[in-house]
């Protein structure tokens, strides 16, 4: 049965990247039909000055003659060279598959790495891959891969990298020395003795039907570093193979030096707390410039790429919004925002009262303040109807009698309100003019003879007044409106 692999690969370009590598992560024979893939990984170093490899023809074959006289499928690929390939980053992964019979797990088809996730995926044939009708099926163990004859978009999986159940290869070919595999795994053969094995990966069993093999760590020249899985439990297009995989790609992902931009991004809005049906814009800040947006609403991609997402939010959902870096020195290649949760209910309906002194003496200055059931108010006082004072929760004046003071507020903008406004209740002012006290005292009798006592009355303009009555300056009596002595 053929099966259809996918690569992982690192790649090494003499002429473009010194450090350049491509390996083959993984492959599979999928679990029937030719749903084959190959999985490759990009190996390189990331610093500030060099990010990315140049995989532009850099071959990827099947068993070529190398290694034995039989299962060879005639025709083999090569990356194009165009643009897509001319800076790939470093911890990439590439994968490789069959369209003629599609393995459900390979994730959907993004040539370009357009999402920024270090993913590239890729049917046979595909426009940027070029297919050459090179090795035939009598090809010699010296064969050396030519350089021309290559055509884009052509060939198919069955006649160009199909894999045996019994016996075959896959291997990875640098364009500078197109003679010898640069990194190859076979199976079925035994150990190789030819001269053009090295750097070889022997699989530990027969990679047949039903059948996986995958890098789990990072050792890719090491044979038992590569572990026959079974499919489709331990087969992973598209993604790393294990913990220590998954740790040695993301290290690729990220400046050895620790030099570089520490990409940051916050995420904000005007209100977060709205009625039912109500739209809402959030807006993100990053220091990244050219990075690409991801907005999420409960974990999963919404919106555009693009610094704002409007929706209608439900209540209890959580936004975010992930920045991926551009091309560059950066110490990460994404960074995701602060959570922005959504309240979101029935309308409430807005009061307000005020509160303050009703009963004043003229010219006393009074003060009124009003009380809300909500924030964020806007203030509107009003004396007889006409406006008066601040945008404030207090309102002073010195009233006159007659006076009807009210108060307005307007809700805020945004908020989940049934009306936009609410008056307040009415005070109306009683203002008493001032009065100058007086008082006059009268004697039960002014004629008297020694020792008989006098009766004093005092009688006031004012009425509830405190007495104090006094006999040459000096106080006596009581605070009564008589005095006897």
């Amino acid at each position: 049965m053929k099966k259809i692999l996918f690569f992982v690969l690192i790649l090494t370009i003499g002429y473009a990247h010194a450090q350049t590598t491509l390996i083959i992560n993984e492959f599979s024979q999928g679990t029937g039909g030719n749903k084959e893939y190959i999985e490759l990984v990009v190996v390189g170093t990331k610093t500030c000055t060099d990010s990315t490899a140049d995989i532009r023809g850099w071959i990827v074959d099947d068993q070529n003659g190398w290694y034995a006289a039989g299962n060879i499928s005639a025709g083999s690929w090569r990356f194009a060279n165009v643009a897509n390939w001319a800076a790939v980053p470093y911890g990439s992964i590439i994968v490789l598959y069959n369209q003629g019979d599609i393995n459900s797990l390979v994730p959907a088809d993004d040539p370009t790495d357009a999402n920024h996730d270090y993913v590239y995926i890729l049917p046979l044939p595909s426009s940027y891959i070029e297919f050459n009708s090179s090795p035939t099926t009598g090809s010699p163990t010296t064969f050396t891969y030519p350089t021309t004859g290559w055509t884009a978009g052509a060939g198919s999986w069955s006649g160009g990298m199909a894999l045996a159940n019994t016996s075959d290869a896959v291997s990875v070919v640098s364009p500078a020395n197109p003679g010898v595999p640069f990194h190859s795994i076979i199976y079925g053969y035994g150990t190789p003795s030819s001269p053009y094995q090295s750097p070889t990966i022997i699989a530990s069993a027969t990679v047949g039907s039903g059948k996986n093999i995958y890098l789990n760590n990072s050792g890719y020249t090491v044979s038992s570093n590569y572990i026959v899985g079974n499919t489709p439990t331990d087969e992973t297009p598209g993604a790393p193979n294990s913990a220590a995989n998954t740790t040695w790609i993301n290290t690729m992902r990220t400046p050895v030096s620790g030099g570089g931009t520490t990409p940051t991004i916050s995420i904000t809005t005007p209100v977060t707390t709205i009625c039912s049906g109500g739209n809402v814009t959030l807006t993100a800040t990053t220091n990244i410039v050219g990075g690409t947006y991801q907005w999420q609403v409960n974990g999963s991609n919404v919106g555009t790429n693009s610094n704002t997402y409007s929706y209608n939010p439900a209540n209890g959902d959580n936004v975010t919004c992930i920045i991926t870096v551009p091309a560059g020195c950066y110490t990460a290649p994404n960074a995701t925002s602060n959570t922005v949760t959504f309240t979101v209910g029935a309308p409430a309906t807005p009061t307000v009262s005020i509160a303050g002194n009703n009963t004043i003496c003229a010219g006393v200055n009074t003060t009124y303040t009003a009380t809300t059931n909500f924030t964020g108010a806007t203030y509107q006082w009003q004396v007889n109807g006409v406006n008066v004072g601040g945008n404030t929760a207090t309102y002073s004046y010195v009233p006159t009698n007659g006076n009807t003071i009210t108060c307005t507020v307007t809700t805020p903008a945004g908020g989940c309100f049934t009306t936009t406004t609410a008056s307040s209740n009415t005070i109306n002012m009683t203002v008493n003019p001032n009065i100058t006290p007086s008082v006059t005292i009268t004697a039960s009798t002014n004629n008297i003879c020694s020792g008989t006592p006098v009766t004093f009355t005092a009688t006031s303009t004012v009425a509830g007044v405190s007495y104090q009555w006094k006999v040459n300056g000096v106080n006596v009596g009581g605070n009564t409106a008589t005095y006897t002595y």
